[in-house]
């Protein structure tokens, strides 16, 4: 079984349509790529010759000479390499080995005698491709949709990959800043009918597929034979939509792929973001039918807490994946179906594909304003966890995903690496010293937020408790009015009222902009919550150096549902707190216990809380909010000294991971012998027999 890595390599030619039993030829090739193919015979005539990787001009005229000979008749010659001008390289990826640009390489071909050719862009890269075309292909959708920029060290990167290729694109150049060609040299100047090909190899065995795009029709196969009885799945999918009324792209099933035709017309979401930046009552018409036709795609089982609960979730039934055909949307490509899942969730997807990829700077109707209309604002969290989950569950396993994170950038770290790069030192050092000294400042003392987003949606999770938060600044004026995490929101212009002196938190990426304006207006008592950072010591400690006695450790940190609170959970208690001076124990919430333990807790966490901190031994009980409930959080709060855990995770590959991170920020991780006599599962055991 191939690797993560090798996997991801062969989809450079795993799309292409190479003709049966042929013979082919590579030059400068790995072992991943030549897997592909079956071994053949060394005979004198060659089907394909391909070069992989690029070559220096003299090594390319070389080896072509010496073979030229043995190319067939109707022979094609496929070279493959990086593009000197790719638009990577101007967002700090470096560059190495032989490069060309699309004019340098085509002269090159026509010095070889090629002059029948034709170039495919290719993104990310070549090495990992997602998104394949042709030049002759005109892309009618935002990119940001169908690939994720790719680099070899994520901190050298200071501009946003997806946001110049969009801009290139509209210009129509973006086939000149490609990141890397597919060259197709024909002898006898046929030339393959693929116009376009998207790739899905990071999704497991069944997962994995290939949809590509010719002159005349659309073809989508699974990349393993295992994945053949998922492609058999789609068209049953879009049957059932079709049953359900339901407009969907004409399938067959041939030779285990999916054919649909080639539909010339305009996708959904670039349909729903045309409107959206141009006719804002247009857009609205048009969400609701968007709407209505999930809400349409299956039987509403019931009303739930998160709105309208379906029979069956098509969670693929987004914009990105229907066409708008003047009247109605034309759905394809359903392959993920989910029993019980909330219509909002699906509607949410469908919300962040659309405005994730416009500058919402521009759009005349806020995502905000959906959350109103479609009365999802109070049910958001659990719409974006479920969101998330889906995501992350689709990924071909961990260890992709842990991959991916390290070659991967978000628009934030990109904002973070450009002012590092060329930020003058002072603003540099200025943002620093305002990040490293967020906390310091009087626990008592009155404090103003500026922000809603995810950092401060953090801070008011870990510390909204602990300080006096008076209010958010938002300059967002839609948001002005409402209500963050209990506390009012209120216009920016507030800002002139309150004295300079006043303490006011920045809890936004977007702080390189918002504290030279603070600044300017004369706010001095400043504060960068970067919600990333790990600080030095815990924020708002209740206990002085100097109370902290002889044991092994000063600060302890305790986590769990403390469900059905027994003797084994006070034993815990007393073990840990003879190991260290102060004890916290977070508590997880409700929410934690159903969508991970899937059950419904026993106590409610108020009286699970109570119940912990009647306990002598606690010294803080801090319930853990649900988004942020990893140790890393902890530790990022807390900055404790150690962590204790049962004896029974003391093997557990998880939990030592945890431990080796710990360890590397100079905390520590113990294991503590539990109770075997008595344990909340074998208590809940008996309740239920009982009950039974």
């Amino acid at each position: 079984m191939l690797d993560y890595q090798e996997k991801m390599g062969q989809g450079i030619v795993c799309w292409y349509k190479f003709k049966q039993n042929a013979n082919i030829l590579f030059i400068n090739a790995p072992s991943s790529i030549e897997d592909f193919f079956c071994e053949c015979d060394h005979q004198k005539k060659y089907d394909y010759v391909i070069y992989y990787g690029g070559l220096s001009c003299n090594e390319y005229k070389s080896t072509f000479c010496s073979i030229k000979s043995k190319l067939s008749s109707d022979g094609r010659v496929i070279f493959i390499f990086n593009n000197d001008l790719g638009v990577r390289y101007f967002c700090g990826q470096k560059k190495e080995g032989y490069n060309y640009s699309h004019e340098e390489f085509a002269s090159l071909l026509e010095e070889l005698g090629l002059n029948s050719f034709k170039f495919y862009s290719v993104f990310p890269n070549y090495q990992r491709p997602q998104l394949i075309f042709s030049e002759n292909y005109a892309l009618t959708e935002n990119m940001r949709n169908r690939y994720i920029p790719w680099y070899d060290s994520v901190v050298d990167i200071y501009e946003d990959e997806s946001l110049l290729c969009e801009k290139m694109s509209k210009n129509g150049v973006i086939h000149q800043f490609a990141n890397s060609f597919f060259v197709e040299c024909s002898v006898n100047g046929e030339h393959s009918d693929i116009e376009m090909a998207t790739l899905a190899l990071d999704r497991g065995l069944e997962r994995s597929t290939i949809t590509i795009i010719h002159s005349d029709y659309v073809e989508k196969k699974a990349y393993y034979e295992c994945g053949i009885s998922n492609i058999y799945g789609l068209r049953d999918n879009l049957e059932y939509l079709k049953q359900r009324g339901l407009a969907v792209v004409d399938a067959k099933i041939e030779g285990g792929k999916l054919i649909m035709p080639h539909m010339q017309y305009k996708l959904a979401n670039v349909y729903l973001q045309g409107l959206l930046l141009s006719d804002s009552e247009a857009f609205l018409r048009a969400f609701d039918e968007y709407y209505n036709a999930i809400l349409k795609s299956s039987i509403i089982e019931r009303q739930g807490e998160l709105g309208p609960i379906l029979e069956k979730g098509f969670l693929d039934l987004v914009p990105l994946n229907s066409f708008w055909d003047g009247h109605r949307y034309v759905f394809f490509d359903q392959e993920y179906v989910e029993e019980s899942v909330p219509a909002l969730m699906m509607l949410l997807r469908s919300i962040m594909i659309v405005y994730d990829a416009v500058d919402e700077e521009q759009v005349l109707v806020k995502r905000e304003e959906l959350f109103k209309r479609y009365e999802m604002l109070d049910l958001l969290d659990d719409l974006y966890s479920l969101e998330r989950d889906f995501v992350l569950g689709i990924r071909d396993n961990q260890n992709v995903i842990e991959m991916d994170e390290k070659h991967q950038i978000f628009s934030s770290e990109v904002l973070k690496n450009r002012q590092r790069i060329f930020d003058d030192c002072y603003r540099t050092q200025l943002f620093e010293t305002l990040m490293q000294d967020c906390f310091e400042f009087d626990s008592k003392e009155v404090v103003y937020l500026w922000g809603t987003g995810v950092w401060a949606d953090k801070f008011m999770a870990f510390y909204g408790n602990e300080y006096q938060i008076q209010a958010v600044f938002d300059n967002n004026t839609e948001n002005v009015g409402q209500v963050f995490h209990g506390v009012p929101i209120i216009c920016s212009a507030e800002l002139n009222k309150l004295p300079n002196n006043v303490r006011i938190i920045v809890c936004t990426k977007s702080y390189v902009d918002i504290v030279p304006q603070l600044l300017h207006l004369g706010k001095n008592n400043i504060g960068i919550y970067d919600a990333h950072r790990i600080y030095n010591g815990r924020q708002n400690v209740k206990i002085e150096k100097s109370a902290f006695g002889k044991r092994k450790y000063h600060v302890g940190y305790v986590s769990g549902v403390f469900d059905l609170y027994h003797i084994g959970h006070i034993n815990m208690f007393r073990r840990a707190k003879e190991y260290c001076d102060y004890l916290i124990v977070a508590v997880a919430t409700d929410e934690y216990v159903r969508n991970q333990k899937k059950r419904e807790p026993f106590i409610p966490l108020d009286e699970r809380v109570e119940c912990v901190k009647s306990c002598k031994y606690v010294d803080e009980v801090f319930v853990t909010p649900y988004e942020y409930g990893g140790i890393i959080e902890a530790f990022q709060k807390f900055h404790f000294d150690v962590q204790f855990c049962g004896s029974d995770y003391e093997n557990n590959t998880w939990w030592l991971q945890q431990k080796e991170w710990l360890e590397a920020h100079g905390a520590h991780l113990e294991f503590l012998s539990y109770t075997t006599q008595t344990s909340s599962t074998k208590i809940k055991q008996l309740i239920e027999r009982k009950l039974l």
